[in-house]
């Protein structure tokens, strides 16, 4: 049981008898399997210190879902959009909110009859709830009495002064306090309670409030469906991303989107419709660009990289951060071969200096090689000249290229089209992400 030191001072006694009325505020709850208050007053006439030993439950949500599972990150971010496509955006949430949404399906109506119980007492108020998408399979022996729990903890949201989960089965699990966190290891603030053998889950462990009512849809057979869905209440933003490619200080996602079944982009005008319904009508706009938007699926199939993934995410911090990612389409077609310290090379005449030009919003290009190389370079000049167009770069490439060599692809920056983002978990260490990005000028 944990122990509270709390500080009183200016107390009134009431009555003859020594009566204290105490509020206490940010109490942090722990978990034991009774619920217990204790107090012990020290002082005649009056308090100069009091100690009040604190043991409470906070019930584990001990069911397993089914895939998929659905979390979700939130930011909020502000955008300030000029006429010339540059923007402002401050990010107005520091902390992303996270949340998991689920189903489960439970066997007999002796697990319906024990949710029904946990539900009456503990739903408007919060439960420990197993982080699933990072389950670390456990085989070996965990005693009782054992202070340390050898687990790999890279690549999981395992927290000094938190909580994790021994799962074996909903009947047999017990949550324990997590002192510090290795790489290797799970130091404890208390001693295990019970002795697990065989393999087993160990989780982390979240503090959360379900945040919708719960629906479930039974079977004369015993058999129940639910959905649930949870909000957490400990959420952080994690830091540490370093990406693997950089352009001009930003990252380059390397990775085409994982085209299923194809890929989606809109252009809008950004204009608005002048019409005073007596005569003709017009659309004005006062920005410089489109509206670009494309969609980029992410596929992770690992644990190291769906957690590298969380990081480049939080990194963003919603629509504030920016990066480069190459269209990995022939977006030019090379009509002559060109030299190793050319900075200037010619393609199939596809109208981009008379509709495109040199501009602020598409500046970079990327040459994408089939042993997986990239180069990028800024574009300085685009030029008509009969059935092909010279295409001016910053710099050369230091390698010679002919016709058929690489894909030249544009390389937009872009962000987060939105502010919130939903990973699609189909299991442990594997992840869908589906995003919209817009294209953006600074």
């Amino acid at each position: 049981m944990g122990v509270v030191r709390v500080e009183l001072g200016g107390v009134q006694t009431l009555r003859k008898e020594p009566m204290v009325r105490v509020h206490l505020g940010g109490v942090q709850i722990m978990y034991t399997e009774v619920a217990q208050w204790e107090a012990d007053i020290y002082g005649d006439s009056f308090i100069e210190e009091a100690e009040l030993s604190v043991g409470t439950r906070l019930p584990l949500f001990p069911f397993r879902p089914q895939a998929p599972i659905k979390e979700t990150i939130a930011t909020l971010t502000d955008v300030i959009a000029g006429n010339d496509g540059s923007e402002q955006r401050i990010s107005t949430r520091p902390v992303p909110r996270q949340g998991f949404k689920f189903p489960v399906m439970m066997e007999s109506e002796k697990q319906q009859a024990r949710l029904d119980a946990l539900l009456f007492s503990w739903q408007k108020r919060s439960f420990g709830l197993p982080v699933w998408p990072e389950l670390v399979v456990h085989t070996g022996a965990i005693n009782a009495t054992d202070m340390a729990i050898t687990v790999d903890t890279t690549n999981s949201d395992f927290r000094d002064d938190s909580l994790a989960v021994i799962w074996q089965s909903e009947d047999s699990c017990e949550v324990v306090q997590v002192e510090t966190v290795a790489a290797g290891s799970l130091t404890l603030a208390n001693p295990v309670q019970n002795t697990y053998t065989g393999s087993k889950l160990i989780l982390p462990v979240r503090t959360a409030q379900m945040d919708a009512s719960s629906k479930r849809t039974g079977h004369s057979t015993g058999l129940a469906f639910a959905d649930f869905s949870f909000a957490v209440k400990d959420n952080i933003l994690l830091t540490g991303f370093t990406p693997a490619t950089t352009y001009k200080g930003l990252p380059v996602l390397t990775e085409a989107t994982a085209v299923d079944p194809t890929q989606s982009k809109s252009s809008d005008g950004d204009a608005s419709l002048q019409d005073y319904e007596t005569g003709d009508y017009d659309y004005f706009s006062d920005s410089d660009f489109n509206i670009g938007i494309q969609s980029h699926l992410f596929y992770k199939d690992t644990k190291a990289d769906c957690w590298d993934f969380r990081k480049f995410i939080h990194s963003l911090l919603g629509q504030q951060g920016t990066f480069y990612v190459p269209t990995h389409k022939e977006d030019m077609v090379l009509a002559v071969g060109f030299g190793a310290s050319d900075t200037s090379f010619n393609i199939s005449y596809i109208g981009l200096a008379e509709n495109m030009g040199l501009n602020d919003l598409r500046t970079d290009i990327a040459f994408i090689f089939p042993d997986g190389t990239q180069l990028y370079r800024e574009v300085t000049g685009i030029v008509k000249a009969g059935a092909v167009e010279i295409i001016s770069i910053d710099s050369d490439l230091d390698i010679a290229v002919e016709p058929g060599d690489c894909v030249i692809s544009w390389l937009d920056k872009l962000r987060l089209a939105g502010d919130e983002i939903e990973f699609v978990w189909h299991g442990a260490g594997e992840l869908v992400c589906d995003t919209q990005l817009q294209a953006v000028k600074a």
